[in-house]
Order: structure tokens, then C-alpha cells, then sequence
């Protein structure tokens, strides 16, 4: 927690966070598959440094590719990256989690590496239906919502050590998949923001709050 935040805590004031990028930051969200055909979405914030001049941003939103994990990639992009200049950086990171469409970002780091693991098994079916039944039956646990996350997480160990061990190369596609939760380029702070955006009474605030800025 930096100064702000703490400032804000103590306060009692709901300003929003916003943090600069130093390299790549993700969030991962929950998406309807009645409108965008998978579970998941993930937002990427990239950073391009550039001689002379500020650094610019990458925002990207990214969609797994069922079975693609072998093929045409894991994860595409939705749509081409928004370069985002310096000085507009706060203005498209409000936009980003202001949006509706169907989507709904994940704050908790234990919830985001599950849905990680999710996404990593959706682009990998086919790969996955083909391991032994013991390992699938942990695939399953490893999925029910009847298990506490710690269970679950556990049944999620016990499948990337198996697949350490047989070398087929499924855990190095994991690896790449579990980069999108890892603590030190997880951006919290935006999911926050995106859940808090939801509240149409906070909503309200930050409109005021613009307004007489």
C-alpha cells in the first residue's frame, strides 16, 4: 500500500487508484459466454520505452483460443492493441474498467490463479482429455465449486507436478498461461477500480468528482 492509499484508508475517501505500468501488468476477467463464447478475459497492459520521449502503452484484451495452446496461440487479441500516449494513461485505464459489456474483473489473487488454471486447461482439452483417468478425475475436483479454493488448489499442484514429470510439454504451456496471475504483475488496484465502477452509486461519485476537476 503506498501513500495515497493509506491516505485514503485513514480518510475514509473512495478516490480511485491508479498505477503507471513499469513493464507488463494483467487482470484477468470474468467474461458471459453469452456474448464473448468463453469464460475469460484478460487485460494487458504492456510498456514501450522510447528514446527522447515518454513511454507509451500497449492495452490489450485478450481471448483464450480453445485447443489453441499448440496451435495459434493460447490467448489472441480481441481486437488490435490500443497504444495509449503518457498522458492519456489514466484517462483509458478509467475507460477500461468502466466498461459493461458482459465482463466483470477478479481482485482476489486466489480466485485470478484459478481462473488461470481454467483458462489454461480450455485451451488445452484436447490435450488434456487424452491423460490418465486418474489425473482427470483430479482435473474435475480441481474444478468443483463444492471445494474450497485451497482444496482445489491442492487438486491443481498435484496436476502440474504429473505433468512436470512426463515431460510432454504441457507444463511449460501452464507456465505461459500462469504468468497472467503472478502477484508482482497482477494489477489488483485496476480490478478494484472495475468492481468499484459497478457500484452505480460510486459511479456517481467519480462523475462528480470529474466534473468539478
Amino acid at each position: 500500500m503506498n501513500l495515497f492509499e493509506e491516505y485514503c484508508k485513514r480518510h475514509g475517501l473512495r478516490c480511485p487508484v491508479i498505477k503507471r505500468a513499469e513493464n507488463r501488468l494483467n487482470v484477468i476477467f470474468r467474461a458471459d459466454p453469452a456474448i464473448w463464447l468463453t469464460h475469460w478475459m484478460v487485460f494487458q497492459i504492456s510498456v514501450h520505452q522510447e528514446s527522447y520521449h515518454p513511454a507509451f502503452y500497449h492495452f490489450s484484451w485478450l481471448l483464450p483460443q480453445h485447443n489453441g495452446i499448440f496451435g495459434s496461440g493460447a490467448l489472441q487479441n480481441l481486437s488490435a492493441p490500443l497504444r495509449v500516449d503518457w498522458d492519456n494513461y489514466d484517462i483509458e485505464i478509467i475507460k477500461a474498467a468502466q466498461r459493461e459489456d458482459g465482463i466483470a474483473a477478479i481482485a482476489d489473487l486466489s480466485e485470478a490463479k484459478m481462473a488461470a488454471w481454467e483458462i489454461f486447461l480450455y485451451c488445452a482439452d484436447e490435450r488434456i482429455y487424452g491423460l490418465p483417468p486418474t489425473v482427470r478425475y483430479k482435473i474435475y475436483e480441481s474444478l468443483s465449486h463444492e471445494k474450497s479454493i485451497e482444496e482445489r488448489m491442492k487438486c491443481q499442484q498435484a496436476i502440474v507436478d504429473f505433468l512436470y514429470k512426463s515431460g510432454d510439454g504441457l507444463a511449460g504451456r501452464w507456465d505461459n498461461i500462469r504468468v497472467y496471475c503472478d502477484p508482482a504483475k497482477y494489477a489488483s488496484w485496476l480490478a478494484d477500480l472495475a468492481e468499484r465502477m459497478r457500484d452505480q452509486e460510486y459511479r456517481k461519485e467519480f462523475s462528480d468528482l470529474q466534473s468539478v476537476a
